[in-house]
């Protein structure tokens, strides 16, 4: 009972890291995208924030899943 519960906290920190990481990462594109050098290459920079976010999903998923095989 005791590893069900110690691997549901250690996953659903996982899970909070990851929320953090995309919260500051959110923060930072829309930083980007108000510099006036960048707005020309805007369709570009939105293409690679959204292959960064696909990939922090899917490492977040990935790592919830080998958490969960390896605790269980």
């Amino acid at each position: 009972m005791n590893s069900i519960i110690a691997t549901g906290v250690e996953i659903g920190l996982l899970i909070c890291l990851f929320v953090a990481i995309r919260f500051f990462l959110d923060r930072a594109y829309q930083q980007l995208t108000k510099v006036s050098s960048i707005k020309k290459k805007k369709k570009d920079i939105e293409v690679i924030y959204q292959n960064i976010q696909i990939l922090l999903t899917l490492s977040c998923l990935l790592l919830c899943l080998l958490l969960a095989g390896i605790n269980g």
